[in-house]
């Protein structure tokens, strides 16, 4: 079992020092030198001729195999303590029964780093084979290796399991970081998509409603130049006056895809702005009725904004798709709780209006505007022949349960 490599992972907090980073992300090489060292102070006291009882050759090739192993002891801790393990109670085999120091090097290594990095019931496991081992040494040699070699382990194991414990508490919070990073990246790219959706729906609600009355009084000024220059000189001004009022709410909404100091702060439109938009449409010449009910109190922007929208386009659609000679009727009726926007009328162009039949967005639009705000909206035939627009608009958002 490896040791989690913290060079590519975000860490909580302040930065860890340069040699504790080094230390983490070249654990083969450090514990190659590790084994070295301890090598070297286990081998030190053969140089005078060793310990009595075994030839001096296999204390010595004890003393070096069980250091090599120790070189991959955080690379794989499990096979390194039973390799250790294997070699300590061969040594008792063949009767080496002397307590090298490399045997207790080994030992406390491996336990130390089995208990840091191993699985729970592993090192507990290779504890009790260990405190055996030094049992069976004890009754080899000398009684008093037992206290001393079990106290000895059981420090290690007690040193490894508190390392264990900050290493788990980093994997933890590293673990909670990324999750945390991937949460605000959810959430940012969400953010991103609602305000795409919302900037496309106003492009879309500004563009189509302003060029579909443009295009009308255009049509309508030419028939009329030659026979009533008045009212073609109406027309031009309504075609002006509407190229105005769209190039300022196209400002207003692509201030949003700029850096916010630059947008726009000109306020958007809202439900008392209906009859003017209303009075737009009944100047190009087609016949609108505006019905205002109830006591308009103060309504709040996305409320107001959105009962607008929906006025707006659904006009739109009456002039692209009803035919001539409509007649078309806009209530609005402001209640204690939400504005009601409703736009009828008798014309033609159920089909091409009707959801999925056409590439437009204006019904998809008017819909997500109506529910972003928690309202209700219905579009469709009317019985008789015509079309129907409603939409509920709370004047207070919806709170999710």
């Amino acid at each position: 079992m490896t040791s989690p490599d913290t060079s590519t992972v975000p860490r909580p907090g302040p930065g860890r020092p340069g040699v504790l980073r080094w230390w983490r992300r070249h654990t083969l090489l450090v514990d190659a030198l590790w084994a070295c060292g301890l090598l070297a102070l286990g081998v030190l006291p053969l140089a005078a001729g060793g310990f009595p009882g075994s030839p001096l050759l296999v204390q010595l090739f004890f003393s070096v195999a069980l250091a090599v192993p120790l070189a991959w002891r955080r690379r794989a801790p499990e096979v390194v303590a039973g390799v250790v393990a294997a070699l300590q109670y061969l040594q008792l085999a063949v009767g080496a029964h002397q307590a090298l120091p490399m045997n207790a090097f080994a030992t406390v290594s491996v336990l130390f780093t089995v208990t840091a990095y191993g699985r729970d019931r592993v090192w507990q496991a290779y504890l009790g084979i260990a405190v055996a081992g030094a049992v069976l040494l004890g009754l080899l040699s000398e009684l008093s290796l037992v206290v001393l070699g079990s106290t000895t382990m059981i420090g290690a194991t007690l040193a490894g399991y508190l390392r264990r414990i900050v290493r788990v508490r980093d994997e933890a919070a590293v673990e909670r970081a990324r999750r945390l990073e991937v949460e605000r990246d959810s959430a940012a790219t969400v953010a991103a998509e609602q305000e795409r959706r919302r900037i496309a729906r106003d492009l879309h609600d500004v563009i189509a409603h302003s060029l579909t009355v443009i295009v009308a009084q255009a049509d309508g000024g030419r028939y009329a130049a030659r026979a009533d220059p008045q009212a073609a000189q109406r027309s031009l001004e309504t075609v002006a006056a509407t190229a105005r009022v769209a190039l300022a709410d196209l400002r207003a909404a692509l201030g949003a895809l700029r850096a916010p100091g630059h947008a726009e702060t000109a306020p958007l439109p809202g439900a008392a702005d209906v009859p003017s938009l209303v009075a737009s449409v009944r100047d190009s010449g087609h016949p609108v009725v505006l019905t205002v009910t109830g006591e308009a109190t103060a309504v709040p922007a996305a409320a107001g904004l959105t009962a607008y929208r929906v006025v707006q386009e659904s006009l739109t659609n009456v002039l692209k798709h009803a035919g001539g000679g409509v007649s078309t009727t806009v209530e609005v009726h402001h209640g204690p709780t939400l504005v009601r926007v409703a736009v009828a009328d008798d014309g033609i162009g159920t089909a091409s209006r009707a959801p999925g039949t056409s590439g437009g967005s204006g019904l998809t639009g008017m819909r997500e505007r109506v529910e972003a705000v928690g309202g209700r909206f219905h579009a469709g035939p009317r019985d008789g022949g015509g079309w129907l627009v409603v939409a509920d608009v709370p004047l207070q958002p919806a709170v999710a349960p």
